[in-house]
């Protein structure tokens, strides 16, 4: 009796633990989901049960998924869920003409999760020692930097603040708005 309440625990444990670090799922812009378990990354479209595997690389753009697989290339309209599929390099591209999915400024390829701001959640669950110490730094920098130098610029605290600030809100604004420009 005892060896098969140890032996079931042991697997609840395994199989609760077995998503791991590297493992991710994502929303994309147009709400379907995009996930890496450890097989390759995948695209679970909403409107139907079809799954996209394999994918190399991909961008948002146009309220579309453009991307390449590791034998093809695809192109997924996120608003009707309709995917087309490409077996050679011109086709696709020439396709991309046509829909007008070249972005003109910045096309913003992906090859992992495109969310980097999480690691920061990660770290400040596990690290707390460490984050609590460097949380109080930075209040006590941003307190110099207010009351004490009045907000110069052309102090050092008002600089590394600013700076952190301005690099941090940066971070956040490309999670939260991963399309090409």
């Amino acid at each position: 009796m005892r060896t098969g309440i140890v032996l079931s625990f042991v697997i609840i444990a395994n199989v609760s633990f077995g998503f791991g670090m590297s493992d991710w799922v994502q929303k994309t812009p147009g709400g379907h989901q995009m996930f890496d378990v450890g097989s390759g990354t995948q695209l679970q479209i909403s409107s139907s049960s079809e799954t996209l595997e394999n994918i190399n690389r991909w961008y948002f753009y146009k309220n579309h998924v453009v991307g390449e697989l590791s034998n093809g290339f695809f192109i997924l309209d996120e608003s009707s869920g309709k995917l087309t599929n490409f077996s050679s390099d011109k086709e696709w591209l020439n396709e991309t003409d046509v829909r007008g999915l070249k972005p003109l400024l910045w096309t913003r390829w992906y090859n992992d999760n495109w969310v980097d701001f999480e690691w920061l959640l990660i770290l400040a669950m596990l690290g707390w020692i460490i984050w609590i110490p460097l949380a109080l730094f930075f209040l006590y920098m941003i307190y110099r930097a207010v009351i004490k130098e009045k907000f110069n610029y052309r102090k050092p605290f008002t600089r590394v603040v600013t700076i952190t600030v301005l690099l941090l809100g940066t971070m956040i604004l490309l999670d939260l708005f991963p399309s090409s420009i």
